[in-house]
C-alpha cells in the first residue's frame, strides 16, 4: 500500500486501508452487459482483422483495439480508490445483575451446588478480558 500511496500523493502514514470501488448502481445489470458485449467486441476486433496479411500486424492491431476497449470500459465503470485510517476500540459490554432471590437458589446440575450468583461472578471474572 506504500507504493500505491506515495504514487498518488497521499501520505501512508495518515491512512492505513484503502478500498476499490465501482460506481454503476446496478452491477448485475453492468456484469450482463459486460459479458454479453465482450465476446462479441473481441469476435468483431479479430474477425475485421481479415484483410491484414501479417499474423504479427494482426496482433498489434487486436492488441490496441483490446486496449483501447479496455480503457473505454474502465472510464465506463468509474472506478474510485478510497484511502481510510481504521482503528480498533476496545469494546465495552454491560452487565447487569439483579439480587432477587431467584439466584440464592443453588444448583445440582455442579457438583458443589453453587448458587446462581455465585456461578455467574465466576463467570464474569473467567471472561474479564472482553
Amino acid at each position: 500500500m506504500n507504493g500505491l500511496a506515495k504514487l498518488l500523493g497521499v501520505d501512508p502514514e495518515e491512512y492505513n486501508h484503502w478500498q476499490l470501488h465501482w460506481l454503476p448502481d446496478d452491477p448485475v445489470v453492468v456484469l450482463t452487459v459486460l459479458a454479453i458485449v465482450i465476446p462479441l467486441a473481441l469476435w468483431f476486433f479479430w474477425t475485421s482483422l481479415n484483410r491484414v496479411g501479417s499474423r504479427s500486424r494482426k496482433l498489434l492491431l487486436f492488441a490496441l483495439r483490446l486496449g483501447a476497449f479496455t480503457l473505454l470500459l474502465l472510464v465506463l465503470l468509474k472506478p474510485e480508490l478510497e484511502f481510510r485510517k481504521s482503528q480498533s476500540l476496545k469494546n465495552s459490554i454491560a452487565v447487569l445483575l439483579d439480587n432477587s432471590k431467584s439466584l440464592s437458589i443453588k444448583t445440582k446440575i455442579f457438583p458443589d451446588e453453587s448458587s446462581r450468583i455465585d456461578l455467574i461472578k465466576k463467570a464474569l471474572e473467567a471472561n474479564a478480558t472482553y
